[in-house]
């Protein structure tokens, strides 16, 4: 029956994957059009996970918020730590700029965003090193709540043959500062979810 369940299991993954990107809510406002999606992983050993978006902007975007996660095939969620900021974090065309001293610092605005073309890279820790199918998700709201979009894609991580498999993490792992580690756990399996909260 297990086997069963595992070969119905990718059987779902692969066509799912060989569909590339789609929407994964109703959410597809006509203020934002997206083009494509997609989640590449870099590098072998120490991988790094790529979000890459591109589409075109039908309305100024004045603010809002999105986060993103990736959930490897034994339902182990990585969730990277957000909300982050729509216009500083996400169009590759806004630079925001820490300033003032700590602890008193200030976040420059990247808003507002004008209407046209636009791409988004985002570059993460992948932090664990197994192979397998991951899913990846990425979603956002507007300054006011609204859902814009939120959008999946399915991508294979093969680690080198001659990378070890990363061991298992203990429960937590603390660290201060942006781009850290939060917390971490070992790989569940198939159907369990455990959460993996990153910066």
């Amino acid at each position: 029956a297990n086997r069963c369940r595992l070969a119905i299991f990718f059987a779902v993954l692969r066509i799912l994957h060989a569909s590339s990107w789609q929407h994964c809510s109703e959410a597809n406002t006509k203020n934002i059009l997206i083009e494509s999606f997609a989640a590449k992983f870099e590098g072998s050993d120490d991988a790094t996970v790529l979000f890459e978006t591109h589409g075109s902007l039908e309305t100024v975007i004045t603010g809002g918020e999105f986060q993103f996660k990736i959930t490897h095939q034994d339902g182990a969620e990585i969730a990277y730590k957000g909300p982050f900021d729509l216009c500083c974090d996400f169009f590759s065309s806004t630079v925001c700029v820490w300033e003032g001293t700590y602890p008193n610092q200030q976040r420059s605005s990247g808003c507002p965003v004008a209407p046209g073309k636009f791409s988004s890279q985002i570059r993460r820790p992948l932090f664990v090193n197994y192979p397998g199918v991951y899913r990846a998700e990425i979603s956002a709201t507007s300054a006011s709540g609204e859902e814009l979009f939120c959008l999946r894609h399915w991508v294979h991580h093969r680690p080198s043959a001659s990378a070890a498999p990363s061991p298992a993490p203990p429960p937590s792992l603390a660290r201060d500062g942006p781009d850290h580690a939060a917390a971490a756990a070992p790989l569940a399996r198939l159907g369990s979810l455990v959460s993996i909260l990153v910066s």
